[in-house]
């Protein structure tokens, strides 16, 4: 309105909660990490039903139209993780071990105060979802401006990072409602521990028993394949009724300068009995993080021959199943 100032994102927050069932919200307990980039909220779209009758008096412009559908989809958020909260969420399940951490090798080790995540895809009919609260506060006389959605899930993931920067997530988000208000939740702080960067990789890439040193960039893509229905029921029926889960697909991409024919030998060999791992360590809360993937099957290692200098050689990975586990000296409790 005339006299209020703009909307900033400087002057914004976004926090989030577990919800106990499925689409009735929660209060926010906590902020999803560093949320660095363009970020979307699942803000709904009207399926307007188009009426064009020949009834009488027939036009070549709409007789009327309908409101049909809510679809509450078109989420994105770009996240730097600081723990394993946004990839327990994509994935689903997560098992925690009290006063374990992991060791240089992946090994698990008893470490006071430290609690082990163990992240894996959860196999239940529904997906648990969160309710997500993003505000834009009010300046210059206006009104807080507060979206809550609930029934949050991600249909797919990105988990990646390469030889320049922070591990990132980037998750796709769909919800089942949302209601808008003027009152944000308070008392919510940051987490100010710092994101895994490149170089606190621990363990270089393997990949069927063989150890790569030269990787620039690794990217998982996990679509969850979350599913939105409606029914034919009393209960608000414009707006999804549930979220329910359908099969999992993973995707790994690396790209690797080679040293040999290893690479070539995974595809030739046509063989997907071997494991796939990486892991990191961040220094300063001591903490790791670590990618195992299981049956891991060689799609394309194309060698070309660059105009000059070294070859660098994407491979793609097709793994049956994964896990990450995850080191945490903050929280206690599970992700999800």
């Amino acid at each position: 309105m005339p006299g209020n100032d703009p909307f900033v994102r400087h002057d914004s927050q976004i926090v989030v909660g577990n919800e106990t069932t499925q689409g009735t919200a929660v209060t926010p307990t906590r902020t999803f990490g560093i949320i660095d980039g363009e970020t979307d909220m699942p803000d709904p779209e009207v399926e307007w039903q188009d009426e064009r009758s020949i009834s009488a008096g027939a036009q070549r412009e709409l007789t009327g139209k309908e409101p049909g559908r809510n679809v509450y989809d078109g989420g994105s958020l770009p996240i730097l993780p600081v723990d394993g909260y946004t990839i327990a969420w994509l994935l689903g399940a997560d098992s925690v071990t009290s006063d374990t951490g992991l060791d240089a090798s992946g090994s698990t080790t008893s470490d006071t105060g430290t609690t082990l995540h163990t992240i894996t895809v959860d196999n239940s009919p529904k997906p648990s979802t969160k309710t997500i609260e993003a505000t834009y506060f009010g300046n210059g006389g206006a009104s807080d401006f507060v979206r809550t959605f609930t029934g949050a899930a991600p249909p797919t993931g990105t988990i990646s990072v390469d030889n320049e920067s922070q591990l990132r997530t980037e998750l796709d988000v769909m919800a089942l409602g949302v209601t808008p208000g003027t009152t944000p939740t308070t008392g919510i702080s940051d987490d100010t521990r710092s994101p895994w960067l490149f170089h606190d990789t621990e363990s270089n890439l393997s990949i069927g028993g063989t150890t790569y040193a030269r990787v620039t960039n690794f990217e998982w893509e996990v679509t969850t394949n979350v599913d939105p229905r409606w029914y034919i029921q009393s209960a608000s029926p414009e707006d999804p009724y549930e979220l329910l889960w359908q099969n999992v697909e993973h995707s790994v991409t690396v790209t690797v300068v080679p040293d040999d024919d290893s690479l070539f030998q995974e595809v030739i060999g046509r063989d997907d009995s071997g494991d796939a791992t990486i892991q990191f360590h961040e220094p300063d809360a001591d903490e790791r993080l670590r990618f195992e993937f299981a049956n891991v099957g060689t799609s394309t290692a194309d060698h070309k021959y660059p105009e000059e200098g070294n070859p660098e050689v994407e491979v793609d990975l097709t793994p049956n199943s994964a896990q990450v586990l995850v080191e945490d000296t903050v929280g206690a409790a599970a992700y999800v």
